[in-house]
C-alpha cells in the first residue's frame, strides 16, 4: 500500500506529539525553542502541514532525537533498552543494582541539561 504525503504528515505529526509529551513540553515551549509559531507546530502535529528540512533539523535538536526517529519512526532508544535489559538479565543482582544507580544518575543529569536548554 502506498502512503500519500498526507499519511506521512500524520505519522510524523503523531511522532512529534508523542516526543513533545515525553519531555513534558507544551506546544508553546517547543515552538519557542524552534522559532516557529504555535499555530504552525499544531498544524504539523495534526498532520495538516509538512515542514522544511531546516524546520525538521530544528525540531530534532529541540526534542533531542535523531532525524530518522522522527521521519522513519525508528526508535533506536527502544532497541537499546531491549539490549540493556537482555544484558542485565545475565548479570548477578549486585551488578544490576550498581548499573541501576549509575543509570539513575545519568537520567538526573540529562533532565537537568534539558531544563537548561
Amino acid at each position: 500500500m502506498n502512503r500519500t504525503p498526507h499519511d506521512a504528515n500524520r505519522v510524523i505529526g503523531e511522532k512529534i506529539y508523542q516526543l513533545r509529551h515525553s519531555l513534558n513540553l507544551t506546544q508553546q515551549e517547543l515552538a519557542e525553542r524552534m522559532g516557529i509559531s504555535v499555530t504552525f507546530l499544531s498544524e504539523i502535529e495534526n498532520g495538516h502541514k509538512s515542514m522544511s528540512v531546516d524546520t525538521l533539523v530544528k525540531l530534532s535538536k529541540s526534542l533531542h532525537v535523531s532525524l530518522d526517529s522522527i521521519v522513519f519512526g525508528q526508535d533506536p532508544e527502544s532497541d537499546m533498552q531491549k539490549d540493556v535489559v537482555s544484558m542485565m538479565s545475565a548479570l548477578p543482582l549486585e551488578y544490576n543494582e550498581s548499573i541501576l544507580l549509575i543509570a539513575r544518575e545519568f537520567t538526573r543529569l540529562n533532565q537537568e541539561r534539558i531544563k537548561k536548554s
